[in-house]
């Protein structure tokens, strides 16, 4: 097994041209990777998921890829706000998401039973 970590987007200071780089370089991947079999998805939960991201879920969907949505820094939201967030994020269309904090470890346990899931069933 091998864990890969993809260019991002998130608040990176970034080009146009960077962005579309980095989208191709993560498109590009998806693709080839024959044997691909999972995707973690990290997205800060005081943000909506861009145009970018939506198209690699659906890549990686369409091509049977299965997916791990998880919305970051939750430690930064208090607790209201981060159950309303994670409620909205649910309802974006793309998949339930998993609360993390690295701060706090909230969440760890979680997101380390779902990659074991992912990758039992490989």
């Amino acid at each position: 097994m091998a864990v890969v970590d993809l260019p991002g987007y998130g608040f990176a200071r970034a080009s146009k041209a960077d962005r579309a780089r980095f989208t191709a370089a993560a498109e590009r991947y998806l693709l080839e990777r024959p044997l691909l079999r999972g995707l973690v998805l990290l997205l800060d939960v005081r943000r909506d998921p861009e145009e970018d991201e939506r198209v690699l879920v659906e890549l990686a969907r369409s091509r049977g890829i299965r997916l791990i949505l998880v919305a970051t820094k939750v430690d930064k939201l208090g607790r209201s706000e981060r159950a309303q967030r994670l409620h909205q994020l649910d309802r974006g269309g793309l998949g339930p998401w998993l609360a993390f904090s690295a701060i706090t470890r909230e969440g760890r346990e979680a997101i380390v039973a779902a990659i074991t899931e992912l990758v039992s069933a490989s």
